[in-house]
């Protein structure tokens, strides 16, 4: 003899893995295109030296971390809602912790920079990236246990029936 699941079990079981698709990427644009950085001809020379002024390090993380601001996270504000409405707290955190765990792609438009410069926008857009991802997955998820424990407080409800007095 098989055993189904119920219909509630199908929409849970649907809802956690729409959210960690969500979550990770696969079905709303997480990233869109940001404006490459404008390509270095040739640094200016300092004031009295002749010695040509390469962007920094910090220079570079400072870039990557505007360029991560500009970032949205809805999709993963979404993925979190689904997964803290359905799973509740456990749901919150594992995708707030899959935000962290996923390394974001590299922004290719910084690659026509110098190394120092585009190994800290690297870490710049990564770290900040990251944070926004974790952020706004938790946010979620929190609305998304407010929410759901709200539904299922009301759901339960409803179902109880008075005894006659």
């Amino acid at each position: 003899m098989t055993k189904t699941m119920s219909g509630g079990g199908r929409f849970v079981a649907l809802i956690t893995v729409v959210s960690f698709a969500a979550a990770a990427g696969h079905g709303m644009a997480d990233e869109p295109a940001v404006t490459p950085p404008p390509p270095v001809d040739t640094p200016t020379p300092v004031v009295g030296t002749g010695a040509p002024i390469q962007p920094s390090f910090a220079e570079g993380m400072q870039a990557g971390e505007i360029d991560a601001a500009r970032v949205g996270g809805f999709g993963w504000g979404a993925g979190g809602f689904c997964a803290g409405a359905a799973c509740g707290c456990l749901g919150c955190l594992a995708v707030s912790g899959t935000g962290l765990l996923l390394d974001p792609a590299s922004h290719p438009a910084a690659q026509s920079r110098p190394p120092d410069w585009v190994l800290g926008y690297d870490q710049g857009y990564k770290t900040k990236l990251k944070h926004r991802r974790a952020t706004s997955a938790f946010i979620g998820g929190a609305i998304g246990v407010i929410i759901g424990g709200i539904a299922s407080f009301v759901y339960l409800n409803s179902r109880a029936t008075p005894t006659p007095t």
